[in-house]
């Protein structure tokens, strides 16, 4: 698979973080990272997750 060496992530932004298997959710802009690889960017309503101060549940559903 031919992936990119990593990215930087702006708010928003769904990744796969290669070294550790997880997926990201990126609430607000960060900087370059080593194996981020971009899937997606949330398009709406991330304004919201970075406002939470404490625990949250979030639901992910597909679009239609």
């Amino acid at each position: 698979m031919d992936a990119p060496a990593g990215t930087s992530a702006l708010a928003g932004d769904l990744a796969y973080c290669a070294p550790w298997g997880n997926l990201t959710v990126s609430y607000r802009d960060s900087g370059y990272a080593t194996g981020l690889v971009e899937l997606g960017h949330i398009d709406s309503g991330i304004e919201t997750v970075a406002e939470q101060r404490d625990d949250f549940t979030v639901t992910n559903q597909a679009a239609d």
